[in-house]
């Protein structure tokens, strides 16, 4: 039974540990787009696009369209750099 609940412990923290790589990711994606436009590339539905303003640029996702497969999320170079950095820290 011991053995069971480490497993199971393990198997928690290894998913609280990826959604919160995906949360600073989807924030630093926020914040910290440069604009080059991957995320509206990769899309399967079109559902996101990249706009400007006095801010920057600032990703705008389609909810009616996003099926969260996380292609955007995953393949941000500026959120997967902070998601890395942040996350070697932790450890």
């Amino acid at each position: 039974m011991k053995e069971f609940e480490n497993k199971h412990q393990t198997l928690i923290i290894r998913k609280d540990r990826r959604l919160l790589k995906h949360a600073i990711r989807a924030i630093s994606r926020w914040f910290l787009c440069l604009g080059c436009k991957l995320c509206e590339l990769v899309c399967p539905t079109n559902a996101i696009k990249v706009v400007k303003n006095s801010k920057g640029y600032r990703p705008s996702i389609d909810s009616s369209k996003c099926i969260g497969c996380l292609l955007c999320n995953n393949l941000c170079p500026v959120g997967t750099f902070y998601a890395k950095a942040i996350m070697d820290e932790q450890k």
